[in-house]
């Protein structure tokens, strides 16, 4: 049980915010995989906007929504995705080391399902510190 509404969550603040701390937290020598969702005609004019201006950064490329996710998880070193997305639960399946990025502190470990751990802004680089670097 959460004490906040999950459509609150997922609005445009958070998903840019998620997007921004994680391009900032990381090494420009780190590439970061987003896979695009499928068309949504509720996705707002901001989202579609700061999108595009980080699609023009060297260490993210965006990929298809016809790929398999489980192509890009196999591939992958660590899988990072918004609370509380299939990604990671996907990657913690295949033993790809897996973790939800919480952008707005909002939520604690006992809001995880699966017991996949919630990083955010003032944990990140003690759990990942030694993994990025």
């Amino acid at each position: 049980y959460c004490l906040y509404d999950i459509d609150d969550y997922y609005r445009d603040k958070i998903c840019i915010n998620f997007y921004k701390q994680l391009i900032s937290f990381f090494d420009k020598n780190i590439l970061i995989l987003i896979k695009e969702k499928r068309s949504n005609p509720n996705v707002s004019e901001n989202y579609l906007n700061f999108s595009k201006k980080i699609s023009q950064l060297d260490n993210v490329k965006f990929i298809n929504n016809n790929i398999s996710p489980y192509k890009l998880i196999y591939k992958s070193d660590l899988v990072i995705s918004i609370p509380f997305s299939s990604a990671s639960i996907m990657a913690k399946y295949c033993k790809i080391n897996s973790y939800y990025y919480d952008p707005s502190n909002m939520l604690n470990q006992n809001d995880s399902p699966f017991k996949i751990k919630i990083l955010n802004k003032l944990n990140i680089k003690d759990i990942l510190w030694d993994m990025i670097s």
